[in-house]
């Protein structure tokens, strides 16, 4: 056994700070104050968005788990593999206003002279990378890994070493919260979430198999299990309410059930190009921070 302290790696998924930070922004009506806007541009979520990032950082190291090690992930603009397999993936999310766009970008080159390591990866989503980089940080020894996401696909990724923060509820989930708020453990989220959907991603469930069902059904069977027999769910210890019914849209869909299950994976394997050494905390670059802050007339 190592005698070398334990480190630890956090892992951010920023989408949601921003989301979060500007539509707080816009039901607070700071975009209607004097000074929304600065020389014609927008900068009326940016100290909020800051503030929920760096918040959380914080909240996270007083939990025990302080990073040694930063990465925050930010999803890249424009499509990824999931509309090439399946075009309806996220369509019911309106497009971006353009403000939101335009500051989103102000706060990423913030966070850059900040000293934080940002990863925006074409082609897949945040959960990719955060997946990918914690699949190879997990043989790291000495080193345990904080996920910060309000996504709970990311729940599938927990394990000794590895615990998922969602700051929107303030908690620490590790195997045991997995399984008292899912009802199934992480190694089951995916199959939970093919089978139950996923309204945010515009993911199709399979209809009348209920959230307090589907733990009964994985507890006994996979997702590939029930595709190749869809009568498993006519055992009677399940006890599913219109079975016949699911038995039939499964016979029917089970191309579309397949297709579901492949959003909801994530990518294990992508060449990023990065080690962890990449991740240590950089000094501020206070000459282009303060040349930033002042072009958007803010103080730093």
């Amino acid at each position: 056994m190592s005698n070398q302290p334990k480190k630890n790696l956090l892992l951010m998924d920023i989408n949601s700070h921003l989301s979060r930070a500007y539509h707080s922004a816009l039901r607070q009506g700071l975009n209607e104050l004097e000074g929304a806007y600065y020389e014609g541009k927008p900068r009326f979520m940016i100290p909020q968005a800051l503030n929920l990032i760096e918040n959380e950082i914080n909240k996270i190291s007083r939990m025990g788990r302080k990073p040694d090690y930063i990465c925050l992930v930010m999803d890249a603009s424009g499509d990824n593999f999931r509309h090439e397999l399946y075009p309806e993936y996220k369509a019911n999310r309106p497009d971006r206003d353009e403000d939101y766009v335009i500051q989103r970008e102000e706060i990423l080159e913030i966070l850059n002279y900040k000293g934080y390591s940002i990863i925006r990866e074409e082609g897949v989503e945040a959960d990719d990378v955060i997946t990918t980089i914690t699949k190879k940080a997990e043989s790291v020894p000495n080193l345990d890994i904080t996920i910060g996401t309000d996504d709970k696909d990311l729940f599938y990724l927990i394990s000794d070493k590895t615990r998922v923060f969602r700051g929107k509820v303030n908690k620490m989930y590790d195997r045991e919260a997995c399984i008292k708020e899912k009802g199934v453990p992480p190694e089951k989220i995916l199959d939970f979430l093919t089978l139950d959907g996923d309204k945010v991603d515009n993911i199709t469930g399979v209809p009348q198999l209920g959230e307090k069902t589907i733990p009964r059904v994985l507890e006994k069977y996979s997702v590939e299990q029930l595709l190749e027999n869809p009568e498993l769910l006519e055992d009677k210890d399940l006890k599913v309410r219109g079975s016949k019914n699911i038995v039939k849209y499964i016979k029917e869909n089970k191309e579309f059930i397949s297709l579901m299950k492949k959003l909801v994976e994530m990518k294990e394997d992508l060449e990023l190009g990065v080690a962890l050494k990449n991740f240590k905390k950089k000094y501020e670059d206070q000459n282009k921070l303060s040349n930033k802050m002042k072009s958007l007339g803010m103080k730093h």
